[in-house]
């Protein structure tokens, strides 16, 4: 049988191992197992000791029973990195306020994702030169390895320790778990959390032999009377620079004598010491070691040796004498050589790291995937007072995100603006304001990064000139301006969409979210049917959404409802150039709008008032029987609510506008006076609309972007 040792990453314990029909070209059991170039990995092959990688006329070897086939990726690059933030400046017109509910995706093809935001098989795995992750709000992280495990077996037990890098920053640690077992409940597991500036005491750093993979240590080659000499097994080169060689050994069957008495055994460990390139600069230092036992339990032990720094290579073999009897348990096997050296760095800067010790009775040569996880809460700093505490609130990883770890300076950041949503979402029903993620590839730019931020909470982020703002997506919004003929200057140029619904758009929606309950994945489902009714269920053609950073039901579900009830009734898009009035919008304002070709719709301007009584400047058509509503502006553009209108004559009509102030032109300082619309007071917002887009154009005029504003769509706000 051929042996095939598979290390998928050289710094952890995890190793696959099989054993396969042997009388085959290597070449051919290594195309079965992975693409052409092993999929862009960097790779060596070591066969029977020897490293032939870069010698291909060594593929074609035809493998014999008892050869070893060692395939190694190497991932470059140990330490953790910081995260290098690229800001993306652009205003990009969006067809919803809002983006679509997404999870970010990174640019990197080289990218390894973290498992914190996997939802199924979450292990702890290292990820060398990929970004450290950048936790927000309250989530179950599985920390990355930031070094090979380290292991000893003491009185026949094995002690893992393990050392982990939580994330940037600092945080509360709710609970730290093995899978789902709590570690303080593990019979002999142990933790510490360092915080940023601090470094695990006596941390070493391990690198195991990837030539020694539980090797037989075979008997001497006389007889029990006269032994011969020792069958040594090695040279093998320890895999890294050494303070310490540790050999790990197993007694698979025990040791006892066939007759049940006691049965000892004594191999010899040699040690020598060579220059980076393997040549040999030192004498050969040799260890014994006596096991004597009368057990058929398997046994395990860790033989540690403190030699000068430097590079090493090793061997091992059985001393004693062969045994007389053929049902003795002696059998000899050779783990592992571990090159060990202390941490000599001053530390691992701005993150949090978590040093875990578990202990096991049994010992499988194919470690089992580790599953070390804790619930944390990212402590931030708030805009709105200065305590350092964990905190869940999108504008608070909106506000670090922006401000320390992009490096705005605070008047290109509008905080205000997002703060204000935040607050007033808390006061309301606080899970809305969440964004509970982490954040874990470098190549992720900020503007993603902060969309992605605000997206949980439905809100939208854009930049305003050199200006980041933010705005949320919702109902009973005041109108804030008014777009007709005196100051729409498209010409033939208007672009009006109306989206009609055909059989094989989407009839609901599905949107997946993170259950806090297990961790587990979570769906909100909803179905519309023929006559746009919505209920739960699962629809045959669902819009599918995933909202990143959510980790409650409540903010699931109030996104999941307004995406719905957006399919039903936001159909109609308009892009359009103004005048300079374009600029006093923001995005997410709501405005009216009167298209210039529709005739059915009245507007102009007031050219005198006369108490109740208004001139227009353009003739309206009264209709009998119809009831009519009039929306007016004041010199500030401010537009006024709804007010029912009773027709004079086709240039004329009153109204009683309260305390809202309607003016003409002087002539001078007012060169118009104030706008009017027109409306069916039946159905009074038929033109009102929301800014989605804003670009500036030729002239001074204003491409603006607008979809309908419906107040359906938020039915089921909270």
């Amino acid at each position: 049988m051929l042996t095939i040792v598979i290390h998928r990453d050289p710094v952890s314990r995890n190793r696959d191992l099989a054993e396969v029909p042997a009388g085959r070209r290597l070449i051919e059991y290594i195309q079965e197992m992975y693409a052409p170039g092993f999929g862009g990995i960097e790779t060596d092959v070591i066969y029977n000791g020897v490293n032939i990688t870069s010698d291909l006329p060594a593929w074609d070897s035809v493998a014999c029973d008892g050869d070893v086939l060692t395939i190694v990726h190497n991932p470059s690059g140990l330490d953790p990195i910081t995260i290098t933030i690229i800001a993306v400046v652009a205003l990009v017109a969006l067809q919803s306020l809002i983006p679509r509910p997404t999870i970010p995706q990174s640019a990197d093809q080289s990218y390894t994702e973290s498992p914190n935001n996997s939802l199924k098989g979450q292990t702890n795995i290292a990820r060398p030169y990929q970004a450290i992750p950048e936790i927000f709000g309250r989530v179950v992280a599985y920390p990355d390895l930031i070094q090979p495990s380290i292991y000893e077996y003491r009185d026949n037990l094995k002690y893992v320790r393990e050392v982990f890098c939580l994330g940037v920053g600092e945080y509360e640690i709710h609970q730290v778990r093995t899978d789902q077992s709590p570690l303080d409940n593990v019979p002999g597991a142990s933790y510490t959390i360092h915080g940023p500036g601090s470094v695990p005491e006596n941390l070493l750093i391990a690198r195991e032999s990837n030539e020694i993979n539980g090797q037989e240590l075979t008997d001497r080659s006389g007889t029990a009377d006269d032994p011969g000499d020792i069958t040594w097994i090695g040279w093998f080169q320890l895999a890294d620079y050494a303070e310490q060689v540790w050999n790990h050994f197993q007694l698979p069957q025990g040791l006892r004598a066939e007759d049940g008495s006691s049965l000892f055994v004594e191999w010899k460990v040699q040690i020598q010491q060579t220059d980076i390139d393997g040549n040999v600069i030192g004498e050969v230092v040799e260890y014994t070691y006596y096991k004597e036992d009368r057990t058929l339990d398997p046994r395990f032990y860790t033989e540690k040796v403190i030699v000068a720094p430097g590079y090493y290579r090793v061997r091992a073999g059985i001393s004693s004498a062969p045994s007389k009897n053929a049902g003795d348990s002696r059998q000899v096997k050779w783990e592992t050589a571990v090159a060990i050296r202390a941490y000599s760095g001053s530390g691992f800067g701005n993150v949090t790291t978590v040093d875990v010790t578990t202990k096991a009775t049994e010992y499988a040569l194919s470690s089992s995937e580790r599953k070390i996880n804790l619930e944390c809460t990212r402590k931030l700093y708030s805009y709105r007072d200065s305590e350092f505490t964990g905190r869940r609130g999108f504008a608070d990883a909106f506000r670090y995100t922006m401000v320390e770890a992009a490096g705005r300076d605070l008047d290109e950041v509008d905080l205000e603006s997002a703060y204000a949503i935040q607050d007033e979402l808390q006061a309301r029903q606080p899970e809305l304001s969440y964004f509970d993620f982490s954040m874990d590839d470098s190549a992720i730019s900020l503007g993603e990064r902060v969309k992605t931020i605000c997206n949980a909470a439905r809100v939208g982020v854009y930049r305003d000139g050199g200006v980041w703002r933010c705005f949320r997506e919702e109902g009973d919004k005041p109108v804030v301006a008014m777009f007709n003929r005196r100051n729409i200057a498209s010409g033939d140029n208007q672009q009006q969409t109306y989206s009609l619904q055909r059989p094989s758009d989407y009839n609901g929606v599905t949107l997946a979210y993170t259950d806090p309950s297990d961790d587990s994945s979570a769906e909100i489902r909803l179905v519309i049917d023929s006559d746009g009714n919505i209920t739960e269920g699962l629809a045959s053609r669902p819009n599918e959404l995933d909202l990143a950073g959510c980790r409650n039901k409540i903010q699931a579900q109030d996104r999941a409802w307004m995406e719905a009830l957006r399919l039903v009734y936001q159909r109609r898009k308009i892009v359009d150039k103004v005048l300079s009035d374009g600029y006093l919008v923001d995005f997410g304002d709501r405005v009216k709008y009167v298209d210039i070709y529709d005739t059915a719709e009245a507007e102009g301007e007031i050219l005198s008032i006369d108490g109740y009584r208004y001139t227009m400047s353009e003739r309206v058509d009264w209709q009998a029987g119809v009831d009519y509503v009039v929306y007016m502006t004041d010199q500030q553009g401010n537009v006024s609510d709804a007010v029912p209108v009773t027709p004079i004559d086709s240039l004329s009509f009153s109204a009683y506008m309260g305390d809202f102030s309607p003016f003409i032109s002087d002539f001078n300082s007012r060169q118009a006076g104030s706008r009017y619309l027109i409306a069916l007071s039946s159905d009074p917002a038929a033109h009102d609309y929301v800014v989605t887009g804003r670009k500036p154009k030729d002239n001074g005029l204003v491409e603006l972007t607008l979809q309908n504003y419906d107040e359906r769509m938020f039915a089921r706000d909270y």
